[in-house]
C-alpha cells in the first residue's frame, strides 16, 4: 500500500527472529525502497497472537495503520481473525482492543463449533471500522469492529 507521503507498507507472513515462530508482518519502506527507520526503530514490526500468525492486508485510514490476517494455536483446530491497529510510529494503538491486536473466533451456525478461516478482504467503512470477510468452512464469515 502507497501511503501519501510516498512510503510503502506492506503485510506479509513472516518468521519473528526474535521467538523463531510465524508471525503477521508488517514493514514500511521510504520511497527509496529502504526500511523506514522511523517504523518500529527497524522499519519492521512482528505481530504475534497463539502459535502461529499470518497477515494478507494492510490499510491506512486517518493516519492509523490496519494489519489484517488470521491467527491460530497448534492442536486446537481452529483459526482466528486477527486485526491489529499500529500508530503511525509502528507501535501498537492500545486504544483499540486494549492491546492493539484483537482475535476473533467465528462459530458453525448449525452446531456452534469452531470454524477454520480463510481470510479474503478487509475493508475500512466510512466510519472509520474494520470490516473482514472470509470463509469459515461451508459459511461465509463477515466481522466488523469498532474504533475508536
Amino acid at each position: 500500500m502507497l501511503q501519501p507521503d510516498g512510503r510503502i507498507l506492506v503485510a506479509a507472513s513472516v518468521v519473528d527472529p526474535a521467538a523463531q515462530a510465524t508471525a503477521a508482518g508488517i514493514a514500511r519502506f521510504m520511497p527509496n525502497g529502504t526500511p523506514d527507520p522511523s517504523f518500529d526503530s527497524d522499519g519492521f514490526k512482528y505481530i504475534r497472537s497463539g502459535s502461529y500468525s499470518s497477515a494478507y492486508d494492510v490499510k491506512l485510514d486517518r493516519g492509523r495503520i490496519y494489519l489484517a490476517g488470521t491467527t491460530g494455536d497448534q492442536g486446537v483446530g481452529d483459526d482466528s481473525f486477527l486485526v491489529s491497529r499500529l500508530l503511525p510510529s509502528g507501535s501498537l494503538d492500545t486504544s483499540f482492543g486494549g492491546s492493539g491486536v484483537v482475535r476473533t473466533r467465528t462459530r458453525t451456525p448449525t452446531d456452534g463449533r469452531f470454524n477454520f478461516i480463510k481470510f479474503a478482504e478487509m475493508i475500512i467503512d466510512s466510519r472509520g471500522r474494520p470490516v473482514i470477510a472470509g470463509d469459515a468452512g461451508d459459511h461465509i464469515a463477515l466481522v466488523r469492529y469498532q474504533a475508536r
